[in-house]
């Protein structure tokens, strides 16, 4: 079966509308904690690091990837906090599914907004 244009951009639409329903309404709905210990539930993130200390860049950063990725609106909201994600958000732009960078950023403007970020120097640090 050949796949055409027209079945590329449906997928493609199709994994907008997936990404667009679990988006909070605002950015203040990200009610999540901004400090401590995290263990985000098996649905979100099922394999490797299962608690994420929110101190630590990496392990930061690689939650937020998760979450925005895999978790429904309540995972979303419940365990991301905003002013984290804006201070990620220039890093995460770059590591995020694309189709997930555009949902975010078109609800969002603001985050779109943001000044690019330069490589920071904790992912060339040895983990």
């Amino acid at each position: 079966m050949d796949v055409t244009e027209a079945d590329l951009a449906d997928e493609l639409a199709d994994y907008h509308r997936k990404y667009a329903k679990r988006v909070p309404l605002g950015l203040s709905d990200l009610c999540g904690p901004s400090q401590g210990l995290i263990e985000p539930p098996f649905t979100v993130v099922w394999s490797g690091l299962r608690v994420f200390d929110l101190s630590d860049p990496r392990q930061r950063l690689s939650l937020y990837r998760n979450v925005l990725a895999e978790g429904m609106r309540e995972d979303i909201c419940a365990l991301l906090n905003r002013r984290l994600l804006e201070e990620q958000w220039p890093l995460l732009r770059r590591v995020l599914v694309p189709a997930a960078r555009r949902v975010w950023e078109r609800r969002f403007p603001e985050l779109a907004a943001l000044p690019e970020m330069t490589r920071p120097a904790f992912l060339d640090a040895a983990a």
